[in-house]
């Protein structure tokens, strides 16, 4: 019998490899073992008298699942968990008192089903994003093509293929900001739901990336070293990180984070940026970010409910526009 494979009537139809796996019995019990590892490291650390010839039992068979006895055990016991626990223990006799320690069923079996489900939706995200590609291919080779659109279920003007294409893509785009959202609010539930994380989180990536400043001085940096503009930047960022952090929280300090990355890179491809950012390219990227500021104080003051995030990419069309159109 096959263990390492989801069975269930749509797989045939619908699942795919990776999917099937992990949903798989090989994956669920091979994360329950896992854990069981990480639960007899973390009560070690705590003092209790397990010791590392142990762990490394558990972990030498954490991969080679023996279903034959954990099968033969529930019928005996009628329950998955200590079936398993049973069935490691045979593997590890060593270690066979420390497995599942101090645990109920709740442990292995909530958190490898959170597990599994973030594996599953990771891969999602991964088949989305070779969606949008293929849907982006496919909007510009058809862009021209003409076809009938529809409006109340009703024939209505013209519209070409590959616009019709680019509205698909647009549903899949409209999720960039609930996710950095999720991960705003992931680190608000950590903290124990103080102050607002993910406003904090959101307003400090769109005021500290956006500006000439913010592009100018990582060119500066790369291009010729002089950081000077780095660090007048870095100055009025703290004045400006003290005051929404005053209402904001934390989440205003997480927002260091993409402010690396997008200064980092640009400093570190400065020679291969140069040329697409002249001055006028930046003073048009400056006014586009400077329209998103306004649109994140309205949302600041509750004006509006703007999804600022998923405007970001129309930063880069002054570069389309000025250098290739």
């Amino acid at each position: 019998m096959a263990h390492d494979t989801y069975t269930s009537p749509f797989q045939t139809r619908y699942a795919s490899k990776e999917m099937q796996y992990i949903f798989s019995e090989d994956n669920k019990f091979k994360t329950w073992r896992r854990l069981w590892i990480a639960l007899a490291k973390a009560e070690q650390k705590q003092g209790l008298p397990i010791t590392d010839e142990q762990i490394a039992e558990l972990e030498a068979h954490k991969d080679d699942i023996n279903y034959e006895d954990a099968i033969a055990r529930e019928k005996l016991v009628r329950h998955d968990v200590m079936s398993h626990v049973y069935a490691y223990g045979l593997q590890c006799p060593k270690a066979k008192g420390i497995i599942h320690l101090g645990a109920t069923s709740c442990y292995v079996g909530d958190n490898t089903d959170v597990i599994i489900m973030r594996e599953g939706l990771q891969l999602v995200r991964k088949k989305v994003i070779g969606v949008l590609a293929n849907l982006a291919k496919f909007a510009d080779e058809y862009k021209a093509m003409p076809c009938l659109a529809y409006t109340h279920c009703q024939p209505a003007q013209l519209t070409t293929v590959g616009k019709r294409a680019t509205l698909w893509m647009n549903e899949l785009y409209m999720d960039l900001d609930k996710a950095v959202n999720r991960f705003g609010d992931w680190l608000q539930r950590k903290t124990g739901g103080r102050g607002r994380i993910t406003e904090g989180f959101v307003t400090g990536t769109m005021v500290f990336v956006i500006g000439a400043m913010s592009i100018m001085g990582s060119l500066s940096s790369g291009l010729s070293g002089d950081h000077t503009i780095l660090y007048s930047k870095s100055v009025l960022d703290g004045v400006s990180a003290l005051i929404f952090a005053s209402t904001m929280g934390v989440g205003v300090l997480l927002s260091a984070v993409p402010l690396f990355l997008w200064q980092g890179g640009i400093a570190l491809l400065a020679a291969l940026l140069s040329p697409y950012l002249a001055a006028d390219v930046v003073a048009e990227i400056n006014a586009v970010g400077s329209l998103l500021i306004m649109a994140i104080s309205l949302n600041m003051l509750g004006v509006t409910k703007i999804r600022v995030l998923n405007l970001v990419p129309a930063m880069l069309l002054p570069i389309l526009l000025c250098r290739f159109l």
